[in-house]
């Protein structure tokens, strides 16, 4: 069998890897010169040349022990660092900066929360488990209005950059599938050991690509899809390449639009995912750096610039340049300008001095977030899809790399896996 993956990014890597593995003849093709997508470290040097990096993408890694990702991290051999903390933790909202809780006493004697948050909070794990549709829901039942404003809101802006009542609970993950109260599932996340590669979270990427080697393509597209009895004729512009079968481990508006040839419905149920744009901006700062265990900043929706969070690096973290406090804000939306994020950030940083280096990093449409009924609508895509023809990546799985890891197991075989054409 021969099978095209289509997309060189985290899913389309370890797809392929995963094909690989089980003897299926795989080949990538990657319409960018880079494989890895969103998890890329680029270097980025300091303003006088010092050697530093920023990541696209994920800062770090979570998992336990035994977690997909942990294992895959170990079979690819990688060196884990811990990763520096980022403390203090703040909240803005309401033109308040807040601390974040942190624990149980936090949450009983730190500032801004109102007394009803506090009981409910407190009572949320005697409420009785109800089935909810969507993210809003499942808190509003259970912590109330008032928490769910004061607290949630600000915390989930950055994991979930839509109004929660359009959110399903697959945008978090683990949770759809979770029957006990908040309190515990938090407590398992909070169980989560942070970590980062060396060289970087892309190390991570770049460890799958090489181990594809020459069946990894870059400045490859896929630009239509026909197929041809049992097998798929694959289009670009160089010519056409008969496969057997096809993985689209592409973002949702380039699955659907190959899609709307082959198999039109299945093409309109995938742009029912709904996607974000997102702005993500790298700033330097010069020092002595304020915060040598660095900071993160998450901010409430609905204000201007609408900032989601903030986050340095903390002042041993190797990822940076001595001398700069280096930042990363994210923002929803394409239209806001530096000097308009820095004096939101200026206005809650404190002794933050004018950015040295700036870096943007657009991504239109590329955050997707499932809908409610997201599940469903998957399966609806699957029943759809005709044999040889699979689709994987964020949009299906998730955003993180943990979802994308569990839901692509080792021995995965996109043309009999029960988790994808069940």
């Amino acid at each position: 069998m021969r099978v095209l993956v289509a997309g060189g990014g985290f899913a389309g890597l370890l797809a392929a890897r995963r094909l690989a593995a089980r003897g299926i003849e795989v080949e990538v093709w990657e319409a960018s010169d880079q494989p890895g997508g969103w998890v890329q470290t680029e270097d980025w040097p300091g303003p006088g040349g010092e050697p530093g990096v920023l990541e696209r993408g994920p800062q770090e890694l979570r998992f336990r022990t035994g977690d997909a990702l942990e294992r895959l991290v170990r079979e690819l051999d990688l060196t884990l660092l811990p990763s520096p903390s980022r403390d203090p933790r703040w909240l803005v909202r309401e033109g308040r900066r807040l601390p974040q809780p942190r624990g149980l006493r936090d949450l009983l004697t730190g500032p801004g929360l109102s007394l009803e948050t506090r009981v409910r909070l407190l009572l949320e794990p005697l409420v009785p488990v109800r089935p909810a549709g969507d993210l809003e829901a499942l808190l509003r039942q259970r912590l109330g209005r008032k928490a769910l404003r004061e607290l949630a809101e600000p915390l989930l802006a950055s994991l979930v950059p839509r109004p929660l009542g359009e959110v399903g609970l697959e945008a978090i993950p683990g949770l759809s599938g979770w029957n006990g109260s908040l309190a515990s599932f938090a407590r398992i996340q909070a169980g989560l050991r942070a970590w980062v590669p060396r060289g970087g979270v892309g190390a991570l990427s770049r460890a799958l690509a090489e181990g594809l080697g020459s069946r990894l393509n870059v400045g490859r597209s896929v630009e239509a899809l026909v197929r041809k009895g049992e097998a798929w004729d694959v289009w670009n512009p160089e010519g056409t390449v008969r496969v057997d079968g096809v993985v689209l481990a592409l973002p949702v508006e380039p699955a659907a639009r190959l899609l709307e040839g082959a198999v039109p419905e299945a093409a309109a149920l995938i742009r029912e995912v709904p996607s974000a744009d997102l702005m993500c901006w790298h700033s330097r700062h010069p020092g002595p750096n304020p915060w040598p265990r660095g900071f993160h900043l998450a901010a409430a929706p609905g204000q201007a610039p609408p900032v989601l969070g903030g986050i340095s690096l903390a002042q041993h973290d190797r990822r940076g340049v001595d001398g700069c406090l280096q930042l990363r804000t994210y923002l929803q939306g394409l239209e806001w300008d530096w000097p308009e994020v820095e004096a939101w950030l200026g206005t809650w940083v404190p002794g933050l001095l004018p950015a040295v280096q700036v870096r943007v990093l657009p991504a239109p449409g590329g955050f997707a977030v499932p809908a409610p009924g997201h599940g469903d609508r998957c399966r609806q895509v699957d029943r759809l899809l005709p044999s040889g023809l699979v689709w994987t990546g964020a949009g299906r799985l998730g955003a993180g790399l943990g979802a994308l890891t569990e839901g692509l197991p080792e021995g995965w075989n996109p043309f009999a896996s029960p988790r994808l054409r069940a």
